[in-house]
């Protein structure tokens, strides 16, 4: 395979960068080896520009998955493997990117949640994977119950993502026994970012009013 000069690969990142700016998923489809520029994008400065590329795998993903379910596989094993010590690289949203793919093709969410949550209390992940719960929880319930116990202590947690995503995983599962915590986080005024799928914005809120949000 003809390697790609350095400057050449300066130029291809700076044009999937501004693609993910502009949110244009479609134009991105005709980038070459697209995949390995998201996943390159995941240790952008940039949080938008890293939440947008975790976005832009999944809408991808799901369209390649029609056509070329292994070539999926083989995004998700490079994520989960980025997890590890081994890697030579962690990649520190390898979490969230890995289960909004599997958000997008669900018919992997079995092979590959298992192996995702295996690693729930893992650093630098921990916040990561409370996420992973939630927005998996939206489309299988049945693969997050198993973990509910390992994942329930986070609601004690000093870190706003740990404790809103593991509280909003609870309320999504509806989950009992965990009422009172519950609800003396609909007062928690912790902040923190939360990506906003429908928009492509990455907005500004309190631990409580997103979990009011999801309670709906």
């Amino acid at each position: 395979m003809k390697r790609l000069h350095p400057r050449g690969r300066s130029r291809r990142k700076t044009r999937v960068r501004e693609l993910l700016e502009n949110r244009d998923f479609r134009t991105l489809l005709d980038e070459p080896n697209v995949s390995a520029s998201l996943v390159s994008m995941l240790f952008d400065t940039t949080p938008l520009i890293r939440w947008r590329s975790v976005d832009a795998l999944g809408e991808i993903t799901g369209l390649w998955a029609e056509r070329d379910i292994e070539r999926v596989r083989e995004i998700l094993r490079r994520l989960i493997w980025s997890m590890n010590d081994e890697s030579g690289g962690l990649i520190w949203m390898a979490p969230e990117a890995a289960s909004w793919i599997l958000v997008k093709v669900p018919r992997l969410a079995e092979e590959f949640t298992g192996v995702l949550l295996s690693k729930c209390r893992l650093e630098p992940f921990i916040g990561g994977m409370r996420w992973v719960s939630y927005h998996l929880a939206a489309v299988r319930p049945d693969l997050i119950q198993p973990w509910v116990e390992k994942l329930a202590p986070s609601l004690e947690s000093q870190d706003e993502i740990e404790r809103t995503f593991t509280a909003a995983t609870l309320i999504r599962m509806k989950t009992s026994g965990y009422e009172k915590q519950l609800g003396s986080l609909q007062g928690d005024t912790g902040k923190l970012d939360v990506y906003d799928f429908v928009s492509g914005r990455l907005d500004s809120t309190t631990v409580g009013e997103f979990l009011k949000s999801v309670s709906g």
